[in-house]
Order: structure tokens, then C-alpha cells, then sequence
């Protein structure tokens, strides 16, 4: 008797979507794993390195705060953060080499006030490294258009836990 092979076999169609069911949960990104570690709770203070030649502006200042369910508060640049949230990032991107956390916010008001420079939310990208929290930030924005549209980004970002 001779095996069958192909989608009419029930076996290798549990297998296939085993397979597929594991690199979809590899490859989802972690939710509210933040860091449930205590030492991210409270408020960080720091600045980057903005990287986009289209800006006068060389750093961008950051002050954030974050509790003990990684809900972040504070404020980059000029703008206010709303509904911040810092989470562990995806297992894949961190084995590639990325950053361990991730903070996405959205802002209101203007990241640069001077330079009119507005954007509707900020991924910042960042890791441990005691006792800072060191990255980089991407803003909102398109790949072209300058000033009035581009993704606002800076490198160098360096955060110092405020102790009171």
C-alpha cells in the first residue's frame, strides 16, 4: 500500500498548517509584553540626533513616561504623545538584529513648532542598555515630499531614567 501525497492527504495538510500557524505566531508581533520588569517604570528624559537634511532642527528632545502597563505619556519635541504604548518586539526582527522594544505613539500638535513640522504619530525603537534606553524614531509621514510630508526621523536617541 502506497502512501498518498499531495492536499488530498490529511497528514501533510495538518503539518502544512502547523508550519504555517508557527510562522504566523513567529512573525506577529508581542502585545502589551512590554516589560513587565519595573525598571522601565517612570520617566525618561534625553534627545536624538535628527537625521533628515530638510530640518534645521540637529536634535529632537523626548521626556517619556511609563507605567507599570506600558502605557507612555509625555512629550517629543514640541508634540504631545497620546495613546503610547512600549512592547517587546517581534522575536524574528530581534534575532535579525533589531531593537528589543518598540514605543508607538500618536501626537498632537506640532513635533517642531518652529519649523511647522506636524506628524500624526512616532515609532521609536529602542534597547536596554543600563542605565539608558538607547534607538532611534521614525515619524508619520510619505518616503518623498519634504518637509511638509517626509517621515521625520533621527538616530542616536538617549534616555536616562529621571530619579526623583
Amino acid at each position: 500500500m502506497r502512501c498518498r501525497r499531495g492536499p488530498d492527504n490529511p497528514i501533510m495538510l495538518q503539518k502544512s498548517l502547523l508550519i504555517v500557524y508557527m510562522l504566523l505566531f513567529a512573525l506577529y508581533p508581542a502585545r502589551a509584553v512590554y516589560a513587565s520588569n519595573e525598571v522601565f517604570v517612570g520617566t525618561w528624559k534625553g534627545e536624538g540626533t535628527i537625521i533628515v537634511t530638510w530640518c534645521a532642527q540637529k536634535q529632537m528632545p523626548f521626556e517619556l513616561n511609563i507605567d507599570e502597563h506600558g502605557t507612555v505619556s509625555g512629550t517629543i519635541g514640541d508634540a504631545t504623545i497620546q495613546y503610547g504604548t512600549m512592547e517587546l518586539n517581534n522575536i524574528l526582527y530581534r534575532w535579525l538584529g533589531n531593537r528589543e522594544y518598540i514605543i508607538d505613539a500618536e501626537l498632537s500638535g506640532y513635533l517642531i513648532e518652529k519649523e511647522n513640522i506636524k506628524r500624526d504619530s512616532i515609532r521609536i525603537f529602542l534597547d536596554f542598555e543600563k542605565p539608558f534606553l538607547s534607538g532611534g524614531f521614525h515619524s508619520s509621514g510619505s518616503t518623498f515630499g519634504g518637509k511638509e510630508e517626509m517621515v521625520l526621523s533621527g538616530s542616536s536617541v538617549k534616555l536616562v531614567k529621571v530619579t526623583e
